[in-house]
């Protein structure tokens, strides 16, 4: 009996102690999600809230000339550059009525009376018109304008087994994750590979690169004002109905035009990988080498 109150004694000890485990873990992630959560409602307007004294004010947003879009951050600052005025806008091309801060008593920015309020769209000053100067409980209509620095890029590639790689491509840009492009392409690149496009905003991209006999390449990348270079590197050939992936639909274009050599009836340039003007066995060689492998 002694034995058996011992090990029961012991079996009590490990459930506490599983018991203590499984708490300490639900704390943790308890913890971990409640980051998640804040992390996730992040709001660039924090810490800026209507004072005693204020104004309002409201109006029209373009970005490079059309209208801004939703989620565009409007601030509003003093001469000294305190931010006194915040908005994310919730409606294209507009910002709706925001207060502007005035003096509140207490040790926060705020504007002056005949204090001219300077705007900012998305942290690139903004040109109000007309211009606002401050003043308690005023109600103004101040629509803004802002040119934001566009971006280029100079990409660089090459077709596998070619040694001219200049040929219509097609360049889409994602948001990180999306499905959708934001902006699509179709430069001529150069002979020895390399193409240009400009027109994008500042920001992080998925890039997708492809040729029409090749498979896709991406690269994931974060643009900045001005130039940026990005190498693609070898888009791998073999892919003659373009659908991204290096099959039996393949082989099947290749075989019916193996052996014809351009100008021939018969002759299909998808299947010509190395564009020599042939479809031969060079060509075999090349989808033979990306067989059942799909682009990115």
């Amino acid at each position: 009996m002694a034995q058996f109150y011992s090990l029961w004694a012991l079996y009590k000890r490990r459930i506490a102690l599983h018991l203590l485990l499984i708490g300490g873990l639900v704390c943790i992630l308890s913890f971990s999600n409640g980051l998640h959560v804040a992390a996730q409602e992040a709001d660039p307007c924090a810490g800026t809230s209507p004072s005693k004294t204020s104004a309002k004010t409201a109006g029209y947003i373009t970005v490079n000339s059309v209208p801004a879009a939703v989620g565009t951050t409007v601030t509003m600052h003093n001469t000294v550059g305190d931010r006194v005025g915040c908005r994310v806008t919730d409606t294209e091309g507009l910002y709706g009525w925001t207060y502007v801060n005035g003096y509140s008593g207490v040790d926060e920015p705020y504007m002056q009376v005949g204090e001219e309020v300077q705007f900012r769209v998305n942290g690139y000053e903004a040109t109000a018109s007309p211009v606002f100067y401050w003043a308690d409980d005023a109600y103004v209509q101040v629509d803004l304008s802002v040119v934001i620095p566009l971006v280029e890029i100079t990409g660089s590639y090459t077709f596998e087994g070619r040694t001219d790689h200049s040929s219509v491509l097609h360049v889409n840009f994602y948001e990180v994750g999306a499905a959708t492009p934001i902006y699509s392409f179709t430069p001529t690149g150069t002979s020895s590979g390399e193409f240009t496009v400009s027109g994008m905003s500042p920001g992080a991209y998925e890039i997708a690169v492809k040729y029409s006999n090749t498979l896709q390449a991406v690269e994931t990348v974060t643009l900045v004002e001005g130039v940026n270079n990005i190498d693609f590197g070898a888009l791998p050939a073999g892919d003659a109905n373009d659908d991204n992936v290096v099959s039996t639909a393949d082989v099947s274009i290749l075989a019916s035009s193996f052996g014809r050599s351009e100008g021939q009836s018969g002759y299909d340039a998808r299947a010509d990988f190395n564009a020599d003007g042939l479809v031969s066995t060079a060509d075999v060689s090349l989808l033979a080498n990306n067989f059942n492998r799909a682009g990115e």
